[in-house]
């Protein structure tokens, strides 16, 4: 009877754990799923609005975001108020800060809530933007990184490289979003040829 109380548990706990990888594994999945939706949805937006002042705000030539970002609404007052809506006309930089402000709501969840509770978008969310930084025809690439479940064997890479403006896909020193040595980082990069309408 002993024998068999000790096998049975044993399945159980063996049960008990693969739910949890199973868990970490729907998660994960889900959070690669949305970053990548919303590097493409920002690559997509780039596309719409593709004129050589446009590319170069988005870039942050001419914009107030700042170099350095880490989502939950850090943004500049001057981005967080563009003046104008989704549905109201807006041109120039005020269309570009429009267009960062929904895209940071998106990445952070914020558009997606039960009571006063962000419930969507990625855990501990950086991104960055890069190409080239006049806003001419050229590639360009969206990274975004957020911190997974688990610790992985090794680090992913930082995104976006030397080269990137806009926003920064670094944590903050200090902050470990992605643990001491980056193991919980998780990252997507979508890029694309733009070609600048004239």
């Amino acid at each position: 009877m002993l024998v068999a109380i000790v096998i049975f548990s044993v399945g159980v706990l063996a049960v008990a754990a693969l739910q949890l990888v199973a868990r970490h594994g729907v998660q994960e999945a889900a959070q690669r799923t949305l970053a990548t939706r919303l590097a493409q949805d920002l690559v997509d937006t780039l596309r719409a609005n593709n004129t050589s002042e446009a590319l170069a705000n988005y870039l942050g030539s001419a914009s107030p975001w700042p170099q350095r970002w880490t989502g939950r609404s850090r943004l500049a007052a001057s981005v967080r108020d563009p003046g104008c809506a989704l549905t109201t006309p807006c041109t120039g930089a005020r269309a570009v800060a429009r267009d960062l402000l929904y895209w940071e709501r998106l990445l952070d969840g914020d558009l997606d809530r039960v009571g006063t509770e962000s419930v969507g978008g990625l855990l501990y969310p950086t991104a960055c933007l890069a190409g080239p930084t006049d806003g001419r025809s050229g590639t360009y690439e969206v990274t975004i990184a957020w911190r997974g479940p688990s610790p992985l064997p090794t680090p992913a890479r930082s995104g976006c490289g030397s080269h990137a403006t806009g926003l920064g896909v670094a944590a903050p020193p200090g902050t470990l979003l992605y643990g001491e040595d980056d193991r919980y980082r998780r990252q997507v990069s979508v890029s694309a040829y733009i070609t600048v309408r004239s």
